[in-house]
């Protein structure tokens, strides 16, 4: 029991100290729940959870530069690790205000972080799920985050209405491909409209982001032509 105590300690703070950089500042209130969430994890699989306990304000991600409403603490710590832990989107730009496309912008944390990392870039995020993009609207809004465009649609291959599947059990799972089904999830299906790639590559882009569900091969085969001014 010791030995999973002190694991489950040692990834508290691994973890914590990887996210101490995009936190606000501490107060004494704060570290008194800081200090009780350390406590929380008795194994290691726990410390995530014990994260986002520490983590939180009012229900909402509580992040330097913003808070944010998201869906559920499984999804919310994949998007942790890959955004913020990991930083997979950084990027450096001599640009003043750099071009950012987010196609699969999900609730907007990489909104954020793009607007941490360049305050004046300008991002278009792509969000096709109803009521996912109601709560990145939502957050954007809350945030006040300046030259976000959100647009409605599903990037893809061609232009036009097609089926989107989306996941009962995984709120960041929706697609237009059938891979939702073929792994067993329950799914709903809306209609959801499509645009092409390359209607957003007629100028440079410095940062594209493409994590939608399935379809990258078939919307970077069909912007090739233009994938030189990303």
């Amino acid at each position: 029991v010791l030995v999973e105590r002190v694991k489950a300690l040692a990834a508290f703070e691994n973890g914590f100290a990887g996210l101490a950089p995009f936190l606000p500042k501490i107060g004494e209130d704060k570290a008194r729940e800081i200090a009780r969430a350390r406590t929380a994890a008795l194994r290691p699989d726990q410390a995530p959870q014990a994260i986002l306990q520490a983590i939180r304000a009012g229900g909402l991600l509580d992040l330097a530069g913003g808070r944010l409403e998201y869906f559920d603490d499984d999804s919310l710590w994949i998007c942790l690790k890959e955004l913020l832990l990991n930083e997979d989107y950084y990027f450096e730009s001599a640009a003043e205000a750099p071009r950012v496309l987010d196609c699969g912008a999900y609730f907007g944390l990489a909104v954020h972080y793009f607007k941490r990392l360049h305050p004046r870039c300008r991002v278009t995020a792509f969000e096709p799920n109803p009521r996912v993009l109601e709560v990145l609207r939502a957050n954007v809004a809350r945030n006040g985050y300046a030259d976000v465009e959100i647009l409605p649609y599903a990037i893809a291959g061609r232009d036009g209405k097609a089926a989107f599947r989306i996941s009962e059990r995984f709120s960041m799972a929706g697609s237009l491909t059938e891979r939702r089904i073929n792994a067993g999830d329950e799914v709903r299906t809306v209609e959801v409209e499509c645009r092409r790639l390359s209607r957003y590559l007629a100028e440079p882009v410095d940062f594209l982001k493409l994590d939608i569900e399935g379809s990258e091969d078939e919307a970077l085969a069909e912007a090739a032509p233009l994938l030189g001014n990303v």
